[in-house]
């Protein structure tokens, strides 16, 4: 079914500031819906002369990474106890961690598609990775799908509260998922600064700043360690906890990092959350691209193609989406079903063919410049 959104006005709303959300919006998988032709033609011209390549009838996304989250936090939510003493300020307990995982994730370079939360556990067939910001209400269903995506091979990334409620948000003795996690609950402790140190010996530590530390100034779940593995510390609570179940692997964070990335966006945080991603996962990931600067990244399958949409996000997205600094090179790998002998790689936006290199199932690919977007298309 054809997905809309719409494009408001935002600060200040140029014709720039339009085309970019329009650009999100087509990378997103869906089609815009103008309140204004401000800035669009290109937009239109493109979707006209690609429309094969945005069909809804033949499109997909490329299931790989899981990331349940509400548009807005429901009255059970707000009326979810927290924990003795525990404020959690202007910050949303809830939306902000959904809001910012996504963040983490997109300005990772992970191809990341959404669900709908109350209902994820139906829609989990076939992705690889599972992130669970703060998913606090789950109800023992959703508890016991995910205990079954983990333990049949699937990744699971968790943080803060998640399964600590039931759907009702009736707190529970301890996390429903506290066999999955190999960690059991201890409390809630209050807002205060503990960095979070995590080794660079372990993969994920790899990249992080040279002292190994990362901010936290929000509450943090005091965890009991049982089967789980502390790879990170807060201070001196656990801050980082892996755990292998059934065929599974499991990252646990008992702080909030993805809410924090909702208010400012951290380039360790985001590193902190790729590598999690990339040691849980069982497979490699579909596509993962090099670029100097920070490239939303989403992938789509067709038959017989793949089509991976790029967009620059080399601009203050906030306040300032006018001025859009161009990425000099962009190289991207790409996982193409196995026996498939790519025929050709092309640029949508520029119309023009790009060089590319195949080796088994992985394409080497040199887009070259970035500007504000791009969709690269892989037919065999």
């Amino acid at each position: 079914m054809p997905v809309l959104f719409n494009i408001y006005p935002h600060r200040h709303y140029t014709a720039a500031e339009a085309r970019y959300h329009a650009l999100q919006g087509l990378a997103a998988g869906a089609f815009p819906n103008f309140w204004s032709a401000l800035g669009m033609q290109p937009v239109f011209e493109f979707m006209t002369r690609c429309a094969g390549y945005l069909d809804f009838a033949t499109t997909a996304p490329v299931k790989f990474l899981a990331l349940p989250r509400d548009l807005y936090a429901s009255d059970t939510q707000r009326r979810t106890p927290t924990g003795a003493g525990v404020s959690y300020g202007a910050r949303d307990r809830f939306l902000a961690p959904y809001v910012g995982a996504y963040s983490v994730l997109m300005r990772a370079g992970l191809p990341v598609v959404t669900l709908h939360r109350p209902h994820f556990e139906d829609q989990l067939d076939g992705f690889k990775v599972l992130v669970l910001p703060n998913v606090a209400l789950m109800s023992d269903a959703q508890a016991a799908a995910v205990r079954r995506f983990v333990r049949d091979g699937g990744g699971l990334l968790a943080t803060h509260e998640t399964s600590l409620c039931d759907e009702k948000g009736g707190r529970r003795k301890d996390f429903a998922l506290a066999d999955v996690f190999g960690v059991h609950f201890r409390s809630v402790l209050k807002a205060a600064p503990r960095p979070l140190r995590v080794p660079s010996q372990h993969p994920l530590g790899k990249g992080l700043p040279s002292d190994g530390l990362i901010a936290h100034d929000e509450p943090v779940v005091a965890v009991a360690p049982a089967e789980a593995e502390t790879v990170g510390w807060l201070a001196d609570a656990p801050g980082a906890c892996v755990h292998r179940y059934g065929k599974g692997r499991v990252v646990y964070f008992p702080g909030r990092f993805d809410s924090m990335q909702c208010y400012a966006p951290t380039p360790a945080v985001e590193r902190l959350f790729a590598n999690a991603v990339r040691w849980a996962s069982p497979t490699a990931l579909p596509v993962e691209i090099e670029a100097a600067g920070t490239v939303g990244v989403s992938i789509f399958s067709q038959p017989r193609r793949l089509v991976v949409h790029l967009v620059n996000h080399q601009r203050d997205s906030l306040f300032a989406m006018d001025a859009c600094e161009p990425i000099g090179k962009v190289a991207l790998r790409v996982v193409v079903p196995s026996g498939c002998r790519v025929q050709q790689v092309r640029r949508l936006w520029e119309n023009r063919a790009v060089p590319f290199q195949q080796q088994g199932n992985t394409v080497a690919i040199d887009v070259g410049r970035l500007d504000e977007y791009e969709a690269v298309a892989v037919d065999w």
